[in-house]
């Protein structure tokens, strides 16, 4: 049980480091994008900011299965993120 706790810390803290390395898709660059990993946030989607330079600037983790989305990027008159 301690082994898979540690796992889990060490994936969650993994995520978090992530926020300044380099995006997964370079077409991403500029836009907002919902995410999942298994190991973070309990299974479930979390937010995040691809800077214009391609790097992962913002992490918000969200509270349930579906509560992530994004419209045009997340960006522009027509943008818009939700993440509750």
């Amino acid at each position: 049980m301690k082994f898979i706790s540690l796992t889990t810390m060490i994936m969650s803290a993994a995520v978090l480091v992530a926020a300044g390395g380099p995006c997964n898709f370079r077409a991403l660059a500029g836009s907002w994008a919902c995410g999942n990993l298994q190991d973070y946030n309990g299974g479930k989607p979390f937010l995040y900011y691809c800077s214009p330079p391609g790097y992962v600037s913002n992490v918000k983790p969200c509270s349930c299965a579906k509560c992530c989305s994004v419209t045009s990027g997340g960006v522009g008159p027509n943008g818009h993120t939700s993440c509750t």
